[in-house]
């Protein structure tokens, strides 16, 4: 704080109310909701030390001569009769009040009558640091203003007097500075450590004063940062060797200190602690910089090193904690490993591995070595952090839904067998996600009515007709149902399918019509393409329950001649429904047959029953 004091002596012309007391430029000697200072007083204010703030030794009421300025009046007041009454309203006792280490200013207006205070008085004063001798060199009705503080020795204190003459005719003014300080306070240390082994701590201060207190305290701190007070109070050497390095990995030194006087703690000199330092390491990663892509559901391996980069040796092995973090997602996946830890100069290889299903998007990838599990100097070398390192490409392709009705595509409207092996299959592109279970998985029959609108079954996958296989690394999803013994009609079987991630096979279900016919008919139906240069497709339809006992198809010239023959074993999956077979026009010995026409007859039997169909073919050459 600036304290401005403008004081006259008493054969001044100036008025008393013209003398200026301001701090840090605000007028306390106003007439202002307050009264000014009369003539012929000493005056004085107390500062609190700390805080600086202004009060009076003694608080008298409002408007009591003795207290005087602005409001809140913080300036005693006396006159020569009040400085000593022996009622504790007097000088002696405001000295009393105020407290140790305070600053004071003193200040006169007019004459206080200084050659006349009592020797008492003057005793009294050097509890501010105001020396008998500096009292005795005023001469009467001169201005003065000192400077001082409760406590400090006598002579401490700063008197501004005039140098002029007559003296009690000047003018005095004075700018001082008072500073506020902390009568104690506590220095602390770094973190010290970790430490294998503590050996000892050397603590030294200086610029000691006989009004200082002090000490040094010793904190053990965990590896999770809990503190605990080890050593209270000591100076000099400690021996630490009793100390665990296990529960107390860590130390801090402290240094409190208070001077209640002066106001000026001791410095630190020095403090040294002596320890065994424990085993430090670096991890690496070994893979490449760049971002990775990833198809959903592949896996993802990243290779590590763990360096111990000193010459000590860590205690035990060393846990790993690994976490990947898909912000798209609002996942994260951790886990944690141990692995052995490296000697001095040697290192550890491991890999730290995950699956990318459910992770589409970008993700963040982190590894922590000895995540404060053991100690060690720094924990930074520890940690690798790949943000945004596995760019996931999401599984956004649907799948291929396949239906074969008896080992076959069916075409809509075919006719299949009463017991028919309807084989459902879905294949992936995306080999990573495996389904591995029937959500998703739908299939609906519409059997045969006399309604205009035929209702549609559900079929469960627990029933006792289905079984389903899960998809492996080589094979396909597959549903297998064997409907048992269908009456003859119409049906319609419809399939929906997802895979794995819950892409559907299309957006409308899988639909196909199919027709039973309990009676064995052969039906033929073309010849095709006929006349042709190339080849002929014998188009037949077969219905019932049983394949052909025996099948024959002669291809003869216009002169009889036999050119080819097949028969029941030359047919591929002859089967209930459409049927076809191709004639490449060549004779048994597999030579070309020149241009013309030719004679076939068909002969089939079935279920006892025969059936015949023969025509004429046109090659062209």
């Amino acid at each position: 704080a600036v304290i401005l004091v403008k004081s006259f002596g008493n054969m001044n012309p100036a008025l008393p109310t013209d003398v200026s007391v301001k701090i840090n430029n605000a007028e306390y000697n106003t007439s202002t909701s307050g009264q000014p200072c009369r003539n012929n007083t000493i005056n004085i204010i107390a500062f609190d030390k700390t805080t600086l703030v202004p009060y009076p030794g003694l608080p008298f009421n409002f408007q009591d001569p003795r207290t005087c300025g602005r409001v809140p009046q913080v300036i005693n007041s006396f006159t020569l009769s009040e400085i000593e009454t022996g009622l504790s309203d007097d000088i002696l006792s405001m000295v009393d009040a105020i407290n140790t280490s305070d600053s004071v200013v003193v200040f006169s207006i007019g004459d206080p009558g200084v050659t006349s205070w009592s020797t008492a008085v003057k005793s009294k004063l050097n509890e501010l640091g105001i020396l008998d001798g500096q009292i005795n060199s005023l001469q009467a009705g001169e201005p003065f203003v000192i400077f001082g503080r409760k406590g400090v020795p006598a002579g401490t204190a700063k008197l501004f007097k005039t140098s002029d003459s007559p003296a009690n005719e000047q003018e005095l003014q004075v700018s001082e500075t008072i500073t506020g300080r902390f009568t104690s306070g506590t220095m602390n240390s770094v973190l010290i450590g970790p430490a294998a082994k503590w050996k000892n701590v050397v603590s030294q201060a200086k610029s000691i004063e006989a009004s200082d207190q002090y000490s040094f305290l010793l904190t053990g701190v965990s590896l999770d940062g809990k503190e605990e007070l080890i050593q209270n109070s000591f100076t000099g050497t400690l021996d630490l060797s009793s100390i665990d390095p296990i529960t107390y990995p860590y130390l801090r030194l402290s240094l409190t200190s208070s001077d209640e006087v002066n106001l000026s703690p001791v410095q630190l000199k020095r403090w040294i602690v002596l320890y065994d330092p424990v085993a430090e390491g670096l991890l690496i990663y070994k893979g490449p910089k760049t971002q990775q892509q990833l198809q959903e559901g592949q896996s993802w391996s990243g290779d590590y090193k763990f360096v111990n980069i000193s010459n000590k040796v860590f205690t035990d092995s060393l846990r790993v904690d690994f976490t990947v973090l898909s912000s798209e997602q609002l996942k994260k996946e951790s886990k944690t490993i141990k692995i052995i830890a490296p000697l001095p100069g040697d290192s550890t290889l491991f890999s730290m591995a995950t699956h990318t299903a459910g992770k589409a998007g970008l993700n963040d990838v982190g590894v922590f070595v000895n995540p404060k599990v053991l100690p060690e100097q720094y924990y930074e070398n520890n940690v690798v952090s790949l943000p945004a390192y596995l760019n996931v490409m999401p599984d956004e392709i649907s799948p291929v839904l396949s239906v074969k009705i008896d080992d076959r595509l069916v075409a809509n409207g075919d006719f299949v067998s009463p017991n028919p092996i309807i084989l459902i299959s879905l294949m992936d592109e995306n080999k990573f996600l495996i389904k591995s279970d029937t959500v998703g998985m739908k299939i609906f029959l519409e059997r045969p009515c006399s309604l205009s609108e035929c209702p549609t079954e559900r079929i469960f996958l627990n029933r006792t007709d289905i079984k389903w296989f899960p998809a492996t690394a080589t094979s396909d999803f597959k549903i297998e149902f064997r409907p048992p013994s269908l009456s003859e009609g119409e049906y319609v079987l419809a399939v929906e399918a997802t895979d794995a991630s819950g892409n559907t096979s299309g957006a409308e279900p899988y639909k196909i019509t199919f027709q039973v016919k309990d009676e064995t008919t052969l039906v033929f139906q073309s010849v095709f393409p006929n006349p042709s240069s190339s080849y002929f497709n014998f188009n037949f339809l077969l219905t019932g329950n049983v394949t052909p006992d025996d099948f024959t198809l002669i291809i003869n010239s216009l002169d009889g001649a036999l050119q080819q023959k097949f028969e029941l074993d030359d047919v591929f999956d002859f089967h209930i429904g459409s049927n076809t077979l191709i004639w490449e026009p060549r004779d048994s010995g597999g030579n070309s047959l020149p241009g013309g026409m030719y004679l076939f007859r068909m002969k089939l039997r079935a279920n006892g029953q025969s059936y015949s169909n023969s025509g004429k073919l046109v090659l062209v050459r």
